[in-house]
């Protein structure tokens, strides 16, 4: 063994502790074993001591030398904190990948057992992706050692790295750097952290699923020289393609899996046996590289390496870490709390993504009141949220079942989820009168979520009589308990006169109040206030920063807002093209006014080279959302087209 401890000469003997020495020998490696033995009517003080130490270190030692793994008396602080980011990419449209999820969370389940804080995701859009890289630079800050492990499409334009989120709509090489996430970003989060040793992982070399389309056909990634203290790992080598496997796994990663649990072994010895190991069953097709500048040493798994004999050709796996369920419990709860408040508002901030994020994590720890938050986030879109009521209906019926029960005991916050699911209709049949009795119970125990629906539902006559003064009474107790949405829908009644006099002041006064409180509807609303001058002088410096503001919180209206304002020059100046990007991502996220704006600037070849294809295909979008002006063009110009 590797430690021992010292005791002065002569020191054990007067404790009345008697020590025995016995040579054995097991599976043909001997070994001496001291044992130590209280001599009869020992000191009281000192039996106690004697018992704490064999708890302590004798117990501990032995336990771990019966697994072949040797305790290790030191871990150095960077490698004590250790977190980790793992994206796995499959569920594309164009080329769907049947391995990358189940690369993610088979290294995302290792990477726990082996002491990493692992956030998780798979089949990420690109929001969803940049934002959990930005909490990633943060948590990083508090020092440690940083992983970041992504598995799916990947592709180089013009020398630069792109990690391809499920969402993207790529037509040609100028889309990539919109609708991909530049591995920069990753390099430049890591490393502006200041944390000292980084780890990232690359299984993304597949084939380019958008050769077609692109001028020149570049496969693999592109080589890229690791910062200092940073290792690259790629699964191929530059411009290389690499193979997704027939298994569970792909083949790089199936062996990084295996070569990671070894004790004692250093990341670079790590890389090389998974090198050694894919070479050998490519037969030579496939060549992993890896560049690194790291300056000190790293182990996944710390410890003496075993030593080799015919009974030990796999490596040992590591001990796993039991966690106690209702620890789990607690730990997802106190993280979803801290999601409703970033989302609400009510600690004093608001931060969508940030809540986003922290739902995700809840859920993924099983937490079954998250996941209906979830649900809703994609059945109603906003938030940066692109609508998805496939993800919605299958969150939603996971979650149903747990949220009738808690709403059932009383759970003010499980009232208000079980309100909501009746009226989407979201893990059981929709109903609006059973919405407003929920709505009801929790806004009467003071939850000021369910008193703006409660709002909604009067505003609306859904499961209640139509009643504006009912709506604005519900509205206003919310907004008194600081709930920005309410505050933003009492702008809303005064901006159009419902319950209450027309008044655009008092409106813009309320999308002040909600927008300072990082309500991005609000921002859109209020910009729209300035944008025409209605109860406040006319601004466009002002309306361009509010939708600004409310663009970066992800508001589809206010992008394509801001697509107006550059391609009319309305305080800002003209830029079809920086007009046809904010057009684009507002008509990802699913508004029909921004499909119809693209549209017209393919027909007239503004910012864009001119394509009547491409600006009929957006209108046509347009108009399956509803759209009547884009139904009317399409009618009108039908000859045209």
């Amino acid at each position: 063994m590797d430690s021992a401890i010292i005791l002065p000469a002569g020191g054990i003997a007067e404790c009345g502790i008697s020590v025995i020495t016995l040579r054995i020998k097991i599976e043909g490696r001997e070994m001496v074993c001291f044992f130590l033995a209280l001599k009869k009517n020992s000191n009281p003080v000192i039996t106690a001591l004697f018992i704490l130490f064999c708890l302590v270190f004798v117990i501990p030692v032995l336990s771990y030398a019966s697994r072949g793994i040797t305790p290790v008396a030191h871990i150095s602080e960077d490698q004590a904190r250790r977190v980790a980011l793992v994206i796995g990419n499959g569920a594309y449209g164009n080329a769907p990948l049947k391995n990358p999820p189940n690369d993610a969370r088979d290294m995302g389940a290792k990477l726990k057992r082996l002491g990493f804080d692992v956030t998780l995701l798979t089949d990420a859009d690109q929001r969803t992706m940049e934002q959990a890289i930005r909490r990633f630079g943060r948590k990083l800050r508090q020092g440690g050692t940083g992983l970041f492990y992504y598995a799916g499409h990947g592709l180089q334009v013009e020398g630069r790295n792109y990690l391809i989120p499920v969402d993207a709509k790529i037509y040609d090489e100028t889309d990539v750097k919109y609708k991909a996430v530049d591995v920069g970003l990753v390099l430049d989060t890591m490393n502006l952290a200041g944390n000292g040793l980084n780890i990232i992982i690359l299984d993304a070399c597949r084939s380019n699923p958008y050769t077609r389309s692109f001028r020149s056909a570049v496969s693999g990634l592109a080589r890229m020289d690791a910062p200092t203290g940073t290792l690259i790992a790629y699964a191929t080598g530059p411009g290389k393609v690499a193979e997704d496997g027939t298994g569970r796994n792909g083949i790089y990663t199936k062996h990084l899996l295996k070569y990671m649990e070894v004790p004692g072994l250093p990341v670079e010895q790590v890389f090389k046996n998974v090198r050694k190991a894919v070479i050998e069953e490519t037969g030579g097709r496939q060549v992993p590289w890896e560049s690194s500048s790291l300056i000190g040493d790293f182990f996944f798994l710390p410890g003496k390496q075993p030593v080799k004999t015919a009974t030990s050709a796999q490596p040992p796996k590591a001990v796993p870490i039991p966690v106690k369920k209702r620890e789990q419990v607690s730990e997802a709860r106190q993280i979803r709390e801290k999601a409703i408040s970033l989302y609400e508002g009510t600690g004093g901030r608001i931060d969508h993504e940030e809540a986003i994020l922290l739902f995700i994590e809840a859920e993924e720890k099983g937490d079954p009141m998250a996941r209906m938050w979830l649900a809703m986030l994609y059945y109603k879109g906003g938030c940066g949220f692109k609508i998805n009521p496939e993800k919605a209906k299958i969150l939603a019926d996971q979650a149903i079942g747990q949220v009738k029960k808690e709403a059932g005991r009383g759970d003010v916050e499980a009232m208000f989820l079980l309100g909501s699911a009746y009226a989407d209709g979201l893990g059981i049949e929709k109903d609006y009168e059973k919405a407003v009795y929920w709505f009801r119970k929790a806004a009467e125990k003071g939850e000021p979520l369910a008193m703006n629906n409660l709002g909604f539902m009067y505003e609306n006559g859904l499961g209640v009589s139509q009643d504006y003064a009912k709506a604005f009474y519900w509205y206003q107790k919310a907004a008194e308990k600081g709930e920005p949405l309410a505050m933003n829908n009492l702008g809303f009644m005064y901006m159009f006169g419902l319950g209450v006099s027309q008044d655009y002041a008092k409106a813009a006064y309320w999308y002040q109040k909600a927008a300072e409180k990082e309500d991005p509807d609000a921002m859109y609303y209020l910009a729209f206030m300035y944008h025409l001058g209605h109860g406040v002088s006319q601004d466009y410096a002002k309306a361009f920063y509010w939708y600004q503001k409310a663009a970066e919180k992800g508001e589809p209206k206010a992008m394509n807002s801001l697509g107006s304002m550059y391609k009319l020059g309305h305080g800002v100046s003209q830029d079809y093209a920086k007009a046809v990007y904010w057009y684009r991502k507002a008509a990802e996220l699913g508004d029909s006014w921004a499909m119809y704006h693209l549209g017209q600037m393919y027909e007239n070849g503004q910012g864009v080279p001119q394509s009547y294809e491409k600006a009929v295909y957006w209108y046509r979008k347009a108009a399956e959302l509803g759209n009547k002006t884009a139904k009317a063009k399409l009618q009108r110009d039908k000859k045209k087209y």
